[in-house]
């Protein structure tokens, strides 16, 4: 990692807990709405708040992390520790929600794009549902596709601050990296995550 310039210094290892494996439970609720409880913690789960690596936060352009990182109570405190830092020492932080509105609305419909591979039926969010997300602390709202479009879009707004105050440079930039991250994702033959939803939130610096 280092060798494609990757900062490293601040990962942390713990010999304790299994790494990118946390266990789930997932259940249903009396109104029908599936829950998931964390069970067993992964590694970067337990990183505490007195590991933080101030240095790095003061280097780093942007903060970014995503939901699964709230779903773990011992990482909360940590997780709003890092993002206080990050905005004290003037970066951004880029939320990558994750948001699971569904591709298809039924069974039916995802069972017929199974055979027909008619991409007319997928799901799209509505103009009103994505309204929802929207509150005066947010500088930009994403909603877009694949893991290497946002890591473009998190590349191109920390080297292109005039983003935020120009619409055509804004407009510009977003086509150039939307452009980049899908030529990246079908090179490196991770296509699957164009099939997932993924929308990311860019904060105000002094919020």
């Amino acid at each position: 990692m280092n060798k494609e310039r990757v900062q490293t210094r601040a990962v942390k290892f713990d010999d304790n807990v299994k790494t990118a494996c946390s266990l789930m439970k997932v259940k249903f609720g009396d109104d029908g709405k599936m829950r998931m409880e964390m069970v067993k913690e992964a590694a970067e789960d337990s990183l505490h708040s007195s590991e933080l690596n101030l240095s790095v936060l003061k280097e780093a352009r942007m903060f970014h992390f995503n939901s699964e990182a709230l779903t773990s109570p011992s990482l909360q405190s940590t997780l709003f520790k890092a993002i206080r830092l990050s905005k004290k020492f003037g970066g951004l932080i880029f939320f990558d929600l994750n948001l699971p509105l569904p591709l298809w609305k039924s069974h039916d419909e995802t069972r017929d794009y199974e055979q027909t591979k008619n991409w007319r039926d997928c799901y799209h969010y509505t103009p009103e549902e994505i309204a929802l997300l929207w509150h005066d602390g947010l500088k930009l709202l994403f909603d877009w596709i694949g893991d290497a479009v946002v890591a473009a879009l998190m590349r191109k707004l920390t080297t292109c601050p005039e983003m935020f105050e120009d619409q055509d440079v804004l407009e510009r930039q977003l086509r150039f990296a939307v452009a980049a991250g899908i030529i990246s994702q079908w090179t490196i033959g991770a296509v699957r995550g164009l099939s997932s939803q993924v929308i990311g939130f860019v904060s105000k610096e002094n919020d």
